[in-house]
């Protein structure tokens, strides 16, 4: 049984790609360097991803870039396509838990929360600690 749960980096795949970039960071990779990497691994048959995971890596590469204040814009439009994708919306609103209903009103709060933050993201007022929303964390 995997990781689930509301915010954007809480499932298992989510934290995942997460991870790949963050370590590509680490290595001393730029931000468009670890994204490429991320991306393209993310894209390997052996991860068995399908269009609406590959949408979510969109939105995660986008929410990791944003919690580093280093948002390309390119990427940022790749996530707001993305969140706009019927297959994504499905990928993201499933969840295993008895009160399915009620997760899914949660998540969808949170897409729409996500977005906002993208479409008013403002690289010269970058985000800290204290205006992180909960999605992002």
């Amino acid at each position: 049984m995997g990781n689930w749960g509301v915010g954007i980096f809480e499932g298992d795949d989510e934290s995942e790609v997460r991870e790949l970039y963050e370590a590509a960071r680490k290595q001393g990779m730029n931000p468009h360097q670890a994204t490429s990497v991320a991306w393209k691994r993310a894209q390997q048959a052996d991860w068995g991803f399908g269009a609406a995971d590959l949408a979510l890596v969109k939105v995660v590469l986008a929410a990791t870039q944003l919690v580093r204040n280093e948002l390309l814009a390119a990427w940022r439009d790749e996530a707001l396509g993305a969140l706009n994708e019927a297959k994504l919306g499905d990928r993201l609103l499933w969840a295993q838990m008895d009160d399915v209903a009620k997760i899914n009103l949660k998540r969808q709060v949170m897409i729409d929360q996500f977005r906002e933050i993208l479409l008013t993201y403002d690289p010269n007022h970058p985000l800290t600690r204290k205006t992180l929303p909960a999605c992002l964390r």
